[in-house]
């Protein structure tokens, strides 16, 4: 199977919410032969699609992120925030790369009553790298 069918399988299995299968078919995308950019498209669709969040941890790592543009992780960073799953951010903090614009996030996210953990989180984050 090529990495662009592996692509369009993965839309249905996340359609689906089959995420054992979205897993290994992300992880199938990482093969050294396939074309980075199909991976990247792959793991994108898989994180921002419906409970897909729940698989950053499984199809991100660095070498991923670092071929996303900036935006790109953004969106990741965002989609991660608005479900309020503190443990994503800092997944994708610690382990993966530095989340973008920390001060603007906190200041975004610091009245909003629903995300009180993320935004304590977003804070935490910012104290470290100023201190």
């Amino acid at each position: 199977m090529s990495a662009r069918q592996r692509c369009n399988v993965l839309q249905c299995a996340l359609y689906e919410e089959n995420h054992e299968i979205a897993k290994m078919l992300c992880e199938e995308l990482y093969d050294p032969e396939n074309e980075l950019d199909l991976a990247v498209y792959g793991v994108l669709s898989c994180c921002m699609e419906g409970k897909g969040i729940d698989l950053v941890k499984c199809v991100i790592n660095t070498e991923i992120a670092d071929k996303m543009n900036e935006r790109k992780y953004n969106d990741l960073v965002e989609k991660a925030i608005g479900e309020g799953r503190v443990d994503i951010l800092k997944y994708l903090e610690e382990e993966v790369r530095p989340i973008p614009y920390v001060e603007r996030l906190v200041q975004q996210y610091a009245n909003d009553a629903s995300n009180r953990e993320v935004s304590a989180y977003l804070e935490q984050v910012m104290n470290q790298r100023e201190g």
